[in-house]
């Protein structure tokens, strides 16, 4: 399931389902998504403060189903990641985001919603830039693809990566996100159906040691036997102790360096929509095989 497609005018909601955002950043990543044409509605709690979190549980749930509920939100885009999302799963009202599908975005923490809309709804995701984190001070390419996936485009990412025991392309749907919070997901309801898929992980603030821990968790959990591809994104270690691991420890196809994630550059990758990993001579690509909303509009 598609949600809609956005157009220049419409409303983006903005909510913090895990950590408080700093409010003069978001400010200015609100401003940057109104001079790209639309209107930007905050949910009463985004700059909430409980500890770590953006406020109780109930609250950041409230505004997540309050944002949903919305007619004139026609997409809601998270303020930053942290922490917290996990602690909202148990209490979601699937049935309700099935009614009114629109487009979620988010990464870091939002990784578990994200894969969790998608096993549960069937509803394609967002894994993309968030008003704080990214909008306050965005790269070029970022706001490039966002706005290409939000009005429906297919498109292509050509990045400086490499690949290792690809035979040639591949096609699968994109599941994954944060390899923390990936592995958190494991042997729960929300666990992403991994058969035929390409896994995207990306980390940062992880020592190495704990990254080899977190590969050896989802080898064990079969998932490298389930999957046709990993697509490894941002890594603040270098990927060093990736490519150790697997091509020692692991029988996939690796692509490397892909530009998403928590570093300078978040390009905008729908989970649950068919792309294709193209094993080019000299650099790797990735294409959207499908629009991942359901009309386009001609920006």
């Amino acid at each position: 399931m598609k949600p809609a497609c956005l157009k220049r005018g419409d409303t983006i909601g903005v909510i913090s389902p895990a950590s408080q955002p700093d409010a003069a950043l978001l400010e200015r990543g609100i401003h940057f998504l109104e001079n790209l044409g639309f209107k930007v509605k905050l949910f009463p709690h985004v700059l909430n403060s409980t500890g770590f979190l953006a406020g109780e549980d109930e609250i950041r749930l409230e505004d997540l189903h309050s944002a949903w509920e919305d007619e004139e939100v026609k997409m809601i885009i998270t303020s930053r990641g942290g922490y917290g999302c996990a602690r909202l799963l148990e209490s979601i009202q699937w049935e309700r985001m099935k009614k009114k599908p629109k487009i979620f975005m988010g990464f870091s923490d939002i990784t578990v919603l994200l894969n969790a809309i998608y096993k549960l709804t069937g509803l394609v995701t967002f894994h993309g830039p968030m008003v704080k984190t990214n909008f306050s001070a965005p790269s070029d390419r970022t706001v490039d693809y966002f706005l290409k996936a939000i009005s429906g485009k297919r498109y292509t990412v050509v990045w400086e990566g490499e690949y290792f025991k690809a035979a040639g392309d591949i096609q699968g749907k994109i599941v994954g996100g944060c390899l923390s919070l990936v592995v958190s997901l494991l042997g729960t309801p929300y666990e992403p159906d991994f058969a035929d898929k390409i896994l995207f992980i990306e980390e940062v603030g992880e020592e190495d040691y704990r990254i080899d821990r977190m590969l050896f968790h989802l080898k064990y959990a079969g998932v490298f036997k389930k999957v046709k591809a990993v697509l490894l994104g941002y890594s603040d270690i270098g990927y060093d102790i990736y490519l150790d691991f697997f091509m020692k420890k692991a029988e996939v196809p690796l692509f490397t360096g892909f530009p998403a994630g928590h570093g300078s550059e978040n390009i905008t990758l729908p989970i649950g929509i068919p792309v294709i990993l193209y094993k080019r001579r000299f650099r790797p690509e990735l294409g959207l095989l499908e629009s991942p909303c359901s009309y386009s509009y001609i920006q």
